[in-house]
């Protein structure tokens, strides 16, 4: 039978279990417990995984469920897919019941013969049936075990919430009760994908923007959901990586999500509910933090060791490098723990409701989606190339508004981007994104001149410092300069 499934799916540490069981939400309810083991299936090149699709067999007691799950889902925690779920009296599987089901996109039958056991997820659960109100129940589980492939495992430790009946919006709202309790986190990740990597053998790896193609007759309401949920999902795919990898790329690309999503709130503010205001806020405040991570990461990999060697003391660049490496370690621990936070669950939670919701938003269209799209564009572009006249001559803090123009205009072009004609856009990201290589680079070398002053280096280097990162900021102005008046003269971007 074919159900839609709907839930949240929270990551919890180990260490906050017994506050879990605790919380307010859940008290007078009898949690019943029971050990489950989950042998998931798939060919031997997971044609399943490709096709979006997860299917297992599940042992409770002595009973077995065959299931097939579908269907993209995970942004900001909420998972909505299509299942298919039949009781078996072993542990084989029975391809006729899955006749008609998305398994017929994948090959169906074809595809059913070369399945086999691909890994294994063994857990403990912990579940409480919660009536929030008539007609509106969830189903609350905490599962503790690990998923396996081979000699490979990893720790699963999760709570979900799963809509049972009534309006998704009280699961939401239990979902934020809770995690006001305990700390919490909206994940991405299901117990499937914890196997599959596994299987792979896959680490990490960091995730960059990905283009969004939008439908000219979209309202804008629909377009900022579209632009939001994208930007939430970078920096979602880049969270675990940040909270537990040392590649700086995963907070530089965390921290680029974040702002492409402000700039989408900011865009389409007059659409959007009055809280996004607040969303904005707590969105700036937690890419500030990450900035901070980000400023020391590209003093320490990037800027410091050419610096270091033009000065030509190597013991000294050890010994700048280890000081520089503990307040970087600080801005890291930093980025990790607002990413921990209650609030930035909360907000993700949040966010995650509207992005599931569908209007009325005060977006009544007097223009089209792709008229809007232009007059942003050309608006923004008109501003960029009027504040960066004669940009030798400006002040290191009207260099810096030049960087933020050039910042809001390519991500106004990259989201509106396939509004308007492919081969024009292009080349005009082109020259926008050489614009902002050069400001971005200026202004590291001015950040690395506040950074280095806090680690007291001698004051022959600080010296040599300063006229190094000084020639480099006049060097890249010059630069910079030539690029604006390049894009100045770029054709306007039509649909």
């Amino acid at each position: 039978m074919d159900n839609f499934e709907v839930e949240l799916k929270l990551s919890i540490s180990p260490d906050d279990v017994a506050a879990f069981r605790r919380a307010t939400v859940l008290s007078g309810v009898q949690p019943t417990r029971r050990k489950l083991t989950s042998v998931y299936y798939d060919t031997p090149g997971c044609e399943l995984r490709k096709a979006g699709m997860a299917l297992r067999l599940r042992k409770a007691g002595r009973h077995w469920t065959q299931t097939l799950k579908g269907g993209p889902s995970g942004l900001g925690g909420l998972h909505e897919r299509h299942e298919w779920e039949t009781a078996r009296p072993d542990a084989t599987i029975d391809l006729t019941a899955l006749a008609g089901s998305m398994l017929d996109r994948a090959g169906g039958e074809s595809v059913g013969e070369r399945l086999q056991p691909a890994f294994t997820v063994a857990f403990e659960r912990e579940t409480w049936d919660v009536e929030l109100a008539p007609g509106t129940r969830v189903e609350v589980a905490l599962d503790r075990g690990a998923a396996s492939a081979g000699k490979a495992s990893e720790a699963v430790c999760e709570v979900e919430i799963e809509l049972i009946e009534g309006d998704r919006g009280a699961a939401f709202d239990f979902a934020r009760a809770l995690a006001a309790e305990v700390t919490l986190h909206p994940s991405v990740v299901t117990k499937a994908e914890r196997g599959y990597r596994l299987l792979s053998g896959e680490g990490l790896q960091p995730s960059r923007a990905q283009r969004v193609a939008l439908d000219p007759g979209m309202s804008l309401g629909d377009a900022a959901r579209a632009l939001v949920g994208t930007s939430l999902a970078q920096v979602q795919a880049n969270e675990e990586g940040l909270l537990s990898a040392t590649d700086p790329e995963f907070v530089h690309q965390a921290r680029v999500g974040l702002r492409r999503m402000r700039s989408a709130l900011r865009t389409f503010r007059a659409a959007l509910p009055p809280e996004a205001s607040r969303w904005r806020n707590e969105l700036g405040s937690l890419a500030r933090t990450l900035g901070e991570a980000r400023d020391w990461d590209v003093f320490a990999t990037e800027t410091l060791p050419p610096l270091a060697k033009a000065f030509g003391d190597s013991a000294l660049a050890r010994k700048l490098a280890r000081r520089a490496s503990v307040p970087r370690v600080r801005a890291r621990e930093a980025a990790r723990d607002a990413l921990r936070s209650k609030e930035f669950a909360r907000l993700v939670l949040d966010l995650a409701r509207w992005l599931s919701e569908s209007g009325p938003e005060n977006d009544a269209p007097s223009e089209s989606l792709a008229t809007f799209a232009a007059n942003l564009v050309n608006k923004r572009h008109k501003r960029l190339v009027a504040d960066a006249a004669g940009l030798a001559q400006r002040t290191p803090e009207e260099r810096h508004a030049v960087r933020i123009d050039a910042k809001r205009l390519r991500y106004a072009v990259d989201g509106f981007a396939s509004l308007f004609r492919a081969k024009r856009v292009d080349r005009y990201l082109e020259n926008l994104a050489a614009l902002q290589d050069v400001l971005g680079a200026s202004n590291d070398a001015a950040t690395a001149t506040r950074l280095l002053a806090g680690l007291a280096p001698p004051a022959d280097f600080a010296a040599f410092a300063r006229g190094y990162l000084a020639a480099r900021i006049e060097g890249d102005v010059r630069s910079a300069q030539a690029r604006v008046d390049k894009l100045a003269s770029a054709k306007k971007l039509r649909s």
